[in-house]
C-alpha cells in the first residue's frame, strides 16, 4: 500500500510541476515573440503622413507620460513630427482609431509603426526616414 502512495505523491509532483512549467513557458511567449519580431509593425501609413507637415507623427494623449517622453525625445533630439494629441483634436482621434492600436504613444512613419516609448526603436525608425 505504501508502495502506492509513493508512486501517487511521484505521479502528483511530476504533474503539478509539469502544470507550473507550461504556466511559465506561456506567459513567457508574448515576450520571446515580441523580441524576435522586434518593435515595428510594418504596414502602409502613408495617409498618417502624406498630408502632415512633417514625415513622421507621434499620436498620444495630454496625460500619458510616456507620451510626454516620447516628446521630449524628439524635441531634445531635434527630431520634427506631427504631435497629434487624440484627446484634444478630434481629427487626431477619428485618424488614431485607423490604425487600430489600443495604447499611446503611437510613432508612425509611411511605412512602419511603433507602440509605446522605445528610444533605440524611434532612433531606428528616424534613420529609415532620413535615408529616403
Amino acid at each position: 500500500m505504501q508502495g502506492k502512495v509513493k508512486i501517487w505523491l511521484r505521479d502528483g509532483v511530476v504533474l503539478l510541476a509539469t502544470i507550473a512549467l507550461a504556466i511559465w513557458l506561456g506567459a513567457q511567449l508574448p515576450r520571446w515573440y515580441s523580441m524576435v519580431k522586434g518593435p515595428f509593425k510594418n504596414g502602409d501609413y502613408s495617409q498618417h503622413v502624406k498630408s502632415q507637415t512633417y514625415a513622421l507623427t507621434l499620436y498620444g494623449t495630454s496625460t500619458c507620460p510616456h507620451c510626454d517622453t516620447a516628446r521630449r525625445f524628439l524635441n531634445e533630439a531635434g527630431i520634427l513630427f506631427n504631435d497629434l494629441v487624440v484627446d484634444k483634436s478630434k481629427v487626431a482621434e477619428v485618424a488614431y482609431k485607423t490604425l487600430g492600436e489600443k495604447a499611446v504613444p503611437v510613432f508612425v512613419s509611411e511605412d512602419k509603426l511603433i507602440v509605446g516609448f522605445d528610444k533605440e526603436a524611434y532612433l531606428k525608425l528616424i534613420a529609415s526616414v532620413k535615408s529616403k
